[in-house]
């Protein structure tokens, strides 16, 4: 059986197709620690740096400040085909050893980044049990991931430019259900720095219950990293 959810990078991120979805990042710079903002948590570990899976756990906790609790069952996942990297999130950046994450190095972001909305191929009269932003995708909608581009790293209704300067880029609705459900996480958007990563999101293949969990009140955040760092951090970042 295939893993529940792919954590595919290179992809989607959580970059936004209008300003009308922006994140003040203000509202996350005052936090003691990068989960301070959130009641929601999705956590991945994985062995070490070059891991190509891991399991996923939920913890939720009703107001800031108090301990996490687990929810739901742990489950395997997939995450990038050369393992995680240092990526660019609530966290700050680079953090002790191991590698950073660049643009094409099929490595996932490790770190701590916020879950910013919801995308997928229904229409958003049929998704209105989501407590998310939500994106419905067709064929038009890309995701730009050429680093030459002024759209780098963001999500692009292709309708609306009427010149493209990206050569590269990933289409957001396929002909099978690979994209059919989508979690955007904010990886290098709060600046988009040139070079260090686009497109990332989280691909729901099955367990669906994630969708329904999340609140975008809850300012919900992913945390991924090796079971050694997560190990040193835990205390630092007051993860459950």
């Amino acid at each position: 059986m295939r893993n529940q959810v792919l954590y595919l990078l290179g992809l989607i991120s959580a970059i936004l197709i209008s300003n009308a979805y922006a994140i003040n990042p203000d509202s996350i710079s005052t936090g003691i620690t990068p989960t301070a903002i959130s009641t929601q948590m999705i956590l991945i570990l994985t062995k070490n740096w070059e891991d190509s899976t891991g399991i996923l756990f939920r913890y939720e906790r009703n107001k800031l400040g108090e301990k996490w609790k687990e929810i739901g069952n742990a489950f395997p996942v997939s995450i990038g085909r050369n393992g995680l990297a240092w990526g660019t999130g609530l966290h700050g950046s680079t953090l002790d050893e191991g590698p950073v994450k660049h643009e094409g190095d099929g490595k996932s972001p490790a770190g701590v980044f916020l879950l910013s909305k919801i995308f997928g191929y229904e229409s958003s009269d049929n998704v209105k049990w989501l407590n998310m932003p939500y994106i419905q995708v067709d064929s038009c909608i890309e995701c730009v991931d050429d680093t030459n581009s002024i759209y780098y790293n963001n999500i692009i209704d292709d309708r609306t430019i009427k010149e493209k300067d990206w050569k590269s880029s990933e289409i957001m609705k396929l002909s099978d259900n690979e994209y059919e459900w989508g979690i955007f996480v904010e990886n290098n958007s709060m600046p988009r720095i040139k070079g260090n990563g686009s497109c990332i999101f989280l691909h729901i293949w099955e367990n669906e219950d994630i969708l329904h969990w999340l609140n975008i009140n809850s300012s919900p955040v992913l945390v991924q990293l090796p079971q050694e760092e997560y190990n040193k951090l835990k205390f630092r970042w007051a993860l459950p």
